[in-house]
């Protein structure tokens, strides 16, 4: 009897379970545009389901009425369960990667595995490549991954079609020797974009470690070092924490790890987003040029000063600018649809507005789609300009700047 009876509460409780999921599907498909949802569960917070959609993570409640779009913090131990649960998500299995369609570099006995998206025309990438110099004793994956444009596919096939490629890479990447000769041999490109989408690279640099994790954007040398050690057991060599110490040997700069307290600026590290020049163009309208301009200006350490005085922490608010980004990018997406549906309709403003009344299709639409498409650039540069502010955050604070 009692066995039954404890079959029946297991049964119930099942059942319970499984129409409080129904009821979150049900809620959250409501405001998802057609997004697919990846799994429903119970989140470590009792009556909160966790929700992935493209790898995102959402927080509803049992009734399926309220969607939290934040972070769990565990207080007493301060962990980030949302961070932690997102990097699971995003963690790869090597096996599953096809190495044959990446560059291999072997440094030293190559005891350990470093795996790269890399695009030829990836400032950070390039900077990235400097710090790669320093290490030892590590095979070195790289998948050529041209996701900035038609000049970065033409330079990773002319790279990948070299008699070198390795060497023809390196070159390029820290010597700036752009790559010469034929671009027209099988090569892996296409399918190499396909992985990165399927592994959701969504920018370059990316790196992966033997365990499946990785560090989206470029890092120094330092802390490139700390990870490895941390996933495969394997300390520094004494050729390369001599490096960490005393700096490079070639310039006679310390190394940002050894200047925690070092005068601004910090080595390597950009003071503002000027540099952004040559990846944000110039426009003709005045909101356009304006936006431009105050992402040019941005000053890095001010940004940092202000999140500080604001009782925000260095990593916390790289973290809010990341979030912030992310963001952008949902608004310039749903831009650009108003743009394309506005096309499809070809309207002026009064026009447009006379035709949904009249339930039918004019001629021209300028101004919607003008400002739809202002809308979505404005949103995109913004995302541009947030997550390189982040990244240089980042590098200001593991130099202790």
């Amino acid at each position: 009897m009692r066995v039954w009876l404890i079959a029946m509460a297991l049964l119930l409780a099942s059942v319970s379970s499984r129409a409080d999921e129904d009821q979150v599907r049900r809620g959250v498909q409501s405001v998802l545009q057609g997004r697919t949802i990846d799994s429903i569960t119970k989140s470590t917070v009792p009556s909160l389901y966790e929700v992935v959609v493209d790898n995102e993570i959402f927080y509803v409640d049992g009734s399926g009425k309220h969607l939290i779009d934040g972070r769990i913090i565990e207080l007493q131990t301060k962990r980030d369960i949302t961070e932690e649960r997102r990097a699971a998500l995003l963690r790869v299995r090597l096996s599953d990667l096809p190495m044959e369609l990446a560059i291999r570099r072997i440094v030293g006995n190559g005891e350990r595995t470093l795996i790269t998206f890399e695009d030829p025309n990836c400032g950070y990438c390039k900077r990235m490549a400097k710090e790669l110099q320093g290490l030892t004793n590590v095979t070195i994956y790289t998948f050529l991954y041209p996701i900035l444009g038609a000049d970065s596919v033409a330079k990773a096939k002319t790279i990948w079609c070299s008699d070198d490629r390795a060497k023809t890479w390196e070159a390029w990447m820290v010597n700036g020797v752009a790559p010469q000769g034929r671009a027209d041999c099988p090569n892996p490109i296409d399918r190499n974009l396909a992985l990165g989408s399927t592994i959701k690279a969504a920018g370059t640099p990316l790196l992966l470690f033997k365990d499946g994790s990785r560090i989206p954007g470029a890092v120094n040398l330092h802390e490139l070092e700390k990870r490895l050690a941390t996933v495969e057991g394997i300390a520094p060599t004494p050729a390369t924490a001599v490096a960490q110490r005393q700096g490079d040997a070639n310039t006679g700069q310390p190394s940002q790890a050894a200047t925690p307290g070092a005068a601004q600026p910090v080595q390597g590290c950009r003071p503002n987003l000027s540099f952004l020049a040559s990846r944000i163009p110039s426009f003709t309208a005045a909101e356009l040029r304006a936006g431009r301009q105050a992402i040019l200006a941005e000053n890095v350490q001010s940004a940092m000063a202000k999140a500080k005085a604001q009782g925000f922490s260095a990593q916390g608010t790289i973290k809010a600018a990341l979030d912030q980004a992310r963001e952008f990018d949902r608004v310039s997406r749903q831009a650009a649809e108003c743009a394309a549906d506005v096309d499809a309709f070809g309207a002026t403003d009064d026009d447009f507005l006379s035709a949904m009344r009249q339930g039918r299709a004019p001629g021209s639409c300028t101004g919607i789609r003008n400002s739809c498409l202002c809308a979505g650039i404005l949103n995109r540069m913004s995302a541009v300009a947030v997550r390189a502010l982040a990244a240089e955050m980042q590098c200001y604070a593991r130099s202790g700047g």
